[in-house]
């Protein structure tokens, strides 16, 4: 009788062990998905700040001391956005293209800085006339981009098939958890 009640004990403590392992891996899991999740959303997130920032001066010599800081700052942000550009490599699979489509939001932004920094001069009239076409054309473009940028990250950004684990003791935490 002695043995059973210890063998039984036992099985509980075994069964209670699996099912904290479980309960663990599954937190885990989730932990995960939600640190890429966060990761990725940052990265869209900054995209669209450093296009939101974008300055529309038209040269950096007519600027006053403020805005002068203010573009400098911008541009700090630029390379310091560099490293999410990145950091898209590992967050995202190559066929979403979002590394490519966040490259050419950075060169765009890039060749619009480099316009106001060192606007032509007008002995370069032909040279003026085609990169203020090009900096238009990108100002007009970046809009698209960024919509193109957000289709791609979308996908990554929803939990398809995710459900709260239906534990009885839990249910009244699931509101946090449901999928929207």
């Amino acid at each position: 009788m002695a043995s059973t009640v210890i063998s039984l004990i036992a099985l509980i403590v075994a069964i209670t062990a699996a099912f904290i392992s479980w309960l663990s891996w599954s937190v885990n899991r989730d932990k995960l998905r939600l640190d890429l999740y966060n990761k990725r959303f940052d990265i869209y997130s900054k995209t669209i700040d450093l296009y939101l920032k974008l300055p529309s001066y038209e040269s950096y010599d007519s600027l006053d001391d403020d805005k002068k800081k203010d573009f400098q700052n911008y541009e700090r942000q630029i390379q310091d956005f560099i490293k999410y550009h990145r950091e898209s490599l590992f967050l995202f699979s190559k066929e979403s293209c979002v590394h490519e489509k966040i490259k050419v939001i950075l060169e765009k932004i890039n060749d619009i800085m480099f316009y106001i920094r060192r606007p032509p001069k007008q002995a370069e009239s032909d040279l003026a006339i085609e990169k203020e076409k090009k900096v238009s054309n990108h100002l007009n473009s970046l809009a698209e981009d960024l919509r193109q940028l957000e289709l791609s990250i979308g996908t990554y950004l929803i939990f398809p098939g995710y459900k709260p684990l239906d534990i009885p003791i839990f249910n009244r935490f699931s509101h946090f958890c449901r999928k929207t």
